[in-house]
């Protein structure tokens, strides 16, 4: 049975006030799974010093702790494999791997121009959802659908009407596009260097008669706002792209809802129909990709998508 909150269409529920929780680990110290800190009555209490000997039950990572304020937190930093090794239940929690759904528009109004982050990803045990072998059910699906139809009251449907224009998923020119993440994401993810990231992928697709663009992350007001020129999937629609490449990214969602294959290193949200590079530095080919592929790839992923209103009173956990 679907649990669904009651929204309203125009509250900011990204406000810090209403979990109170810090970048890095913070663990669930008492029932209900409620994403907040218990002095307000949520279920989690930081990791004391990100140490993970102190660790009594299931936690969630708060996106990059290398963004703290304090420059001793930031270098608390955990990879992914330590959780593994000592078989944690933990979950990572940062922005949804649709990301339209952080976009200005009915379902996310903000202030007029760039919306509030009012939603979310929670996914279990990687820092993206990853295909585990069988297609999940539409229940994502559902319930985000039928939270966008209440909380819009019915300005929308469901999430097909959030994500724009949708094209054929292929090659339309020798153009690539390259969407590196932070820098800081190479280092501490993967021991690796963005500019050198670039250098590798540039010289490869070069030598393979490719014509490499390089795109410039900008914030939030230039990507994400109404008239925002800076949307993914706006320039991937107005330059043809043959293909884009990632890393530790969900850029692969964006880029293959407008049509555009997507190769990626690193972890990603692209699951089966993204290209593995190193597939491609092999085999010199790009993963063929239906629009009814990425449709039911997509209600995979909204099953860990989630209103923050869902992470604040539990019910996320049963969804």
């Amino acid at each position: 049975m679907m649990i669904i909150p009651s929204i309203n269409q125009y509250d900011d529920y990204g406000r810090k006030d209403l979990h109170l929780l810090r970048w890095g680990i913070n663990e669930f110290v008492k029932p209900g799974y409620k994403v907040g800190d218990i002095s307000i009555g949520g279920s989690c209490q930081r990791l004391e010093n990100q140490d993970l000997d102190k660790l009594k039950g299931p936690m969630f990572v708060f996106g990059n702790i290398w963004v703290h304020k304090n420059y001793e937190e930031q270098k608390l930093f955990h990879k992914p494999i330590e959780y593994e090794k000592r078989n944690i239940e933990w979950y990572y929690w940062d922005n949804p791997e649709l990301p339209h759904l952080l976009y200005s528009g009915a379902h996310n109004p903000g202030d007029g121009e760039i919306g509030y982050k009012n939603w979310a990803r929670m996914v279990p045990n990687s820092t993206a959802t990853q295909f585990r072998g069988k297609w999940a059910n539409q229940y994502g699906a559902e319930r985000i659908d039928e939270i966008l139809h209440r909380s819009t009251r019915g300005q929308i449907r469901n999430w097909h009407e959030v994500v724009g224009p949708r094209r054929d998923v292929k090659q339309r020119s020798n153009k690539v596009l390259l969407c590196p993440s932070g820098g800081e994401v190479f280092k501490m993810y993967y021991n690796d260097n963005k500019e050198s990231w670039i250098e590798r992928i540039t010289y490869l697709l070069t030598q393979r008669g490719y014509e490499v663009h390089l795109r410039k992350k900008r914030g939030r007001r230039y990507r994400e706002s109404e008239y925002g020129h800076d949307r993914l999937y706006r320039e991937l629609h107005n330059n043809d792209f043959a293909f884009t490449v990632c890393n530790h990214s969900v850029i692969p969602v964006e880029s293959m809802l407008i049509g555009t294959p997507c190769l990626y290193t690193g972890v990603s949200a692209g699951g089966n129909l993204a290209t593995p590079w190193q597939e491609f530095v092999d085999t010199n080919k790009i993963r063929p990709v239906e629009k009814e592929q990425v449709d039911g790839w997509v209600n995979y992923i909204l099953h860990n998508t989630f209103h923050k209103k869902e992470l604040y009173n539990g019910s996320w956990k049963n969804a």
